[in-house]
């Protein structure tokens, strides 16, 4: 063998070589920029499902604290509605009540001053239920956003327990507005009906008060 062909095979050698190095080199820069790639490309699909997670949970967050602060103020409002209705009976209609029979007994059949006794009575009964209705339509008012953003099951509650609340209210106004001439005819059946009556719409006014309580949990729980 000469030097001619000991020259040739080296430069082969050397040629393969060289080109099994820069073949391995192109394709484990292939894979270096391709893992880039992927990295790069797994980076940005991260931060668009962690934005998006953010972006979800921080919708809910809001949705929540909307709904439990409108939910809050509505049973605050029917707590103050139902302590405002007690504290007038306790402090208004009694009072009147007590004066009404006390002046009726007086009379003793006169019936100039049973007339008088029952016409000041119906005044002030007038007026405690003009306030009634006054705070009854603040209620609706102040509570009718609930109704648009109210789950189906929290709004059915709802709607029932405005019935219910109305129906109270009438048949209170009823009683009272018949009061006096159900006791000068000595018709107390009929003031015993009405006072079973509402507090049948009393206690049935509770039970929707605690099934709504449960309904609202429920509702911001599945937030």
């Amino acid at each position: 063998m000469n030097m001619y062909e000991i020259i040739l095979i080296t430069v082969s050698l050397l040629t393969g070589f060289l080109f099994g190095y820069l073949t391995s080199y192109v394709k484990e820069k292939g894979k270096n920029r391709a893992t880039i790639e992927d990295t790069k490309l797994l980076t940005e699909e991260k931060e668009k499902v962690t934005s998006k997670f953010d972006l979800e949970n921080s919708k809910r967050k809001y949705k929540y604290e909307y709904k439990s602060n409108l939910y809050i103020k509505y049973f605050n409002l029917l707590d103050e509605l139902n302590t405002k209705s007690n504290e007038e009976a306790q402090t208004e209609f009694l009072p009147a009540l007590s004066k009404f029979n006390a002046s009726f007994l007086i009379a003793e059949n006169d019936s100039k001053k049973e007339m008088e006794a029952t016409a000041e009575f119906s005044e002030s009964i007038q007026r405690i239920m003009a306030r009634a209705n006054q705070s009854q339509l603040r209620f609706k008012t102040e509570t009718s956003s609930l109704k648009i953003i109210a789950g189906e099951e929290v709004l059915r509650l709802l709607e029932e327990t405005e019935i219910a609340n109305d129906e109270a209210l009438n048949r209170s106004s009823e009683m009272m507005k018949h009061y006096a001439s159900l006791l000068i005819s000595r018709q107390i059946n009929d003031l015993e009906r009405y006072k079973s009556e509402i507090e049948e719409i009393a206690g049935k006014l509770n039970i929707l008060k605690l099934q709504l309580r449960q309904a609202v949990r429920k509702e911001l729980d599945e937030i």
